[in-house]
């Protein structure tokens, strides 16, 4: 049997969407919608909703400070240190919400508008992409649920092997979820719009690579891509080139114009973000915060369910460009993610296996199909069927689960996704006061002030903030009352802070321990705004 779309067969106009992709693309919105509806639903009076929806909130705090950024500046600068920095981050869907920010809308909608349309970019390019490199109603079905839904259960399977080190039973739940489509949906829309990039430039690459005429639909989806998330924009480039280069070999030559545009759409914006690295200091340190090295075994079982019978896709030749690029983006991924852990240059190289459920789903679906049973059509599309629900579901309902348990403690349990109305009646107060000037708080309260007030803070979120641990401390050990008064002094001057916010957990009063520090206090309840006076 052959497995490959015929060449002649691209131009053919996909088919309409059917109930089944309806019912497809209905599931992925509503899982999209399962962490920020159970976080909803504790909110109440006394616990007001930060707006983040990610199970990291770290992240979602950083994309809330840069929108409140954007929203001054178009030009980003780092919120997480009092210390100004150069604003040198430039990102359109980051200026698009910080323009709805100016007319008016809060930071967190702004981000959350995104979701829905990740929803659909995502489900669009998984179809489009399982269309094209596959044939059959039915495996193309098996496809796109895997593309979309694939979570590896080796996660649990691990569990029972005594035989692998620890540190893989560890990471094997990370990377596996580093593959799953649906956390790209909570809190992450830009990962998703990258992702979905990537697929629709190979897409519109192929269609145009023999073309008369050079259209910008593939630089322009390539553009998006790379500035969207960096690793899938290397991701695309290492796979056009690679495909390319097994083309030309067999003399069936692309438009060369084609190839040099698309390639230096995808590649301004990774040479923009390696400038970032290497020149602004701020980006060079949250390179060195977020590397972390998964041990490659954890990697390679994580991808075991889907890469053993996609191997059996690569003993079949592939015919087209597109069947090349296929098999190309999951070898390109894998390397990409080995250069940025054992070279460094990159940063936290995991990142590179996202989005990787689309190809291994196309190439698992041909290599199990290309395995000749002596079983009826009904059955083997029935027995495909249920191991497409095995490699979703078990795994997938586990994450599903524990998704629950963010947020569970809206009692200070260390990330706000709730705050209490008084904590937030002094976020307004801070956003609202016309004098300039940076924030110190407990890191409870800090990483959540640039996304609240758009005011930079001392201590804020892992990634961004210089000295972070020796930060966070100190801050606690400040506005806990276990300080002397020069230390306290001491500290409140080099942070370089014009306001002091204490939250409602058990502060120790800094009127009474440092009062010639403040130049006026206003308390709201149990939270409170001190002012320092000049010269401080």
């Amino acid at each position: 049997m052959v497995l490959y779309v015929n060449p002649r067969s691209r131009s053919r106009p996909c088919h309409g969407i059917d109930l089944f992709d309806t019912a497809v693309l209905v599931t992925l919105a509503g899982l999209s919608l399962w962490l920020l509806a159970f976080l909803l639903s504790k909110a109440g009076p006394n616990h007001i909703w930060t707006g983040t929806d990610g199970p990291y909130i770290g992240d979602q705090m950083q994309y809330l400070g840069w929108i409140q950024d954007a929203s001054r500046h178009i030009l980003i600068s780092n919120p997480f240190n009092t210390i100004p920095g150069p604003a040198d981050y430039l990102n359109p869907a980051l200026v698009v919400s910080g323009l709805l920010v100016r007319i008016g809308m809060t930071a967190s909608v702004s981000l959350l508008l995104w979701t829905p349309i990740a929803v659909l970019v995502l489900f669009g390019a998984a179809r489009a992409y399982s269309w094209r490199v596959l044939q059959g109603t039915a495996q193309r079905r098996l496809a796109l649920v895997l593309a979309l839904f694939y979570i590896s259960p080796m996660a649990e399977i691990a569990s029972h092997l005594s035989w692998l080190p620890p540190i893989d039973r560890y990471f094997l739940p990370v990377v596996g979820k580093e593959m799953w489509p649906v956390l790209y949906l909570w809190g992450y829309p830009f990962t998703a719009i990258a992702v979905a990039s990537l697929a629709l430039c190979l897409l519109a690459y192929e269609k145009d690579r023999t073309a008369r005429t050079v259209r910008l639909w593939a630089p322009l989806l390539g553009l998006v891509c790379a500035w969207m998330q960096p690793w899938q924009g290397a991701t695309v480039l290492g796979v056009l080139i690679v495909s390319e280069a097994v083309m030309w070999r067999r003399g069936e030559h692309g438009r060369l114009l084609l190839f040099v545009t698309t390639a230096m759409a995808v590649g301004a914006p990774l040479v923009y973000y390696s400038a970032l690295g290497h020149f602004d200091p701020i980006w060079a340190l949250a390179g060195r915060q977020n590397f972390t090295v998964v041990p490659l075994l954890a990697v390679v079982i994580a991808i075991l369910p889907l890469g053993l019978p996609a191997i059996l896709a690569y003993r079949q030749r592939a015919v087209s460009f597109q069947a090349v690029a296929l098999r190309a983006w999951p070898v390109v991924a894998l390397g990409l993610y080995c250069v940025i852990a054992w070279t460094h240059v990159g940063t936290y190289p995991l990142h590179a296996l996202q989005g990787l459920s689309i190809p291994f789903a196309g190439l698992a679906v041909l290599g199990a199909s290309s395995i000749r049973l002596k079983i009826a059509e009904p059955l083997r599309a029935a027995g495909g069927a249920a191991l497409v629900l095995l490699l979703v579901i078990p795994s997938g309902a586990s994450n599903l689960n524990a998704a629950r348990s963010v947020g569970a403690s809206i009692d200070y349990a260390g990330d706000p996704y709730f705050i209490t109305s008084r904590e937030q009646n002094a976020l307004n107060y801070l956003k609202q006061d016309a004098e300039p000037g940076s924030v110190l708080a407990p890191i409870y309260l800090g990483q959540v002030v640039p996304a609240e007030t758009g005011r930079q803070t001392w201590v804020g979120i892992f990634s961004w903030t210089p000295n972070y641990t020796r930060r966070v401390a100190l801050a606690d050990a400040l506005f806990s009352g276990k300080l002397g008064s020069a230390m306290a002094v001491s500290v409140i001057k080099s942070s370089g802070a014009r306001f002091l916010l204490s939250d409602c957990q058990e502060n120790a009063d800094l009127d009474k321990s440092v009062p010639s520090v403040f130049a006026a206090t206003r308390h709201f309840g149990c939270a409170t705004v001190f002012r320092v006076a000049t010269g401080y």
